[in-house]
């Protein structure tokens, strides 16, 4: 249901994300009823996919997140390491954030800031700080500019101004 989301507040700001120019998933709500009996009005989100790339006007490049470990995990793997462009979208991600990490990249030159810096701003707009927690970043390595760009999410976190939910959101 909308409410496990804070109701409105993630279709907002994925609207707000997409006159910004960062990208955005396509969010929406239906009605939705099983055997003639509704169930209420859900929300839906878009997965991190190709075709979240193709509805932003994007070249298709590396979805990915980084583990607790500071390691990149890409999305649908198997289709990045048996394309040999992708592979090698791969190969230069890696190197760049290991350089970055190392300290022998300056941040500019490893993510879009302009794009951050939107990011971030859209966040404290929404009070999203959960948007920002590790386990909910996820990014897009955009193979024109080589740079890491945010693909926000999540930013649901006025449930959370009081600390963590310690009961069922349903």
């Amino acid at each position: 249901p909308p409410k496990a989301r804070n109701h409105m507040t993630e279709w907002i700001a994925h609207e707000l994300g997409k006159q910004e120019g960062i990208i955005y998933l396509r969010y929406g709500f239906l009605k939705v009823s099983i055997n003639g009996e509704s169930k209420g009005i859900y929300a839906f989100e878009e997965h991190f996919n190709k075709e979240l790339i193709e509805n932003n006007h994007l070249r298709e490049g590396l979805l990915f997140s980084f583990t607790y470990n500071n390691e990149i995990k890409v999305f649908n793997r198997k289709d990045v390491l048996n394309n040999p462009l992708s592979s090698e979208q791969l190969n230069l991600l890696k190197s760049k954030w290991l350089a970055y990490i190392n300290n022998e990249l300056p941040v500019e030159k490893v993510f879009d800031l302009e794009k951050y810096a939107t990011f971030f701003a859209l966040v404290e707009l929404m009070n999203g700080n959960h948007a920002v927690l590790q386990q909910n970043l996820k990014m897009y390595f955009n193979p024109v500019t080589n740079l890491i760009e945010p693909i926000p999410r999540e930013y649901n976190s006025l449930r959370y101004q009081d600390g963590f939910v310690n009961k069922p959101l349903m």
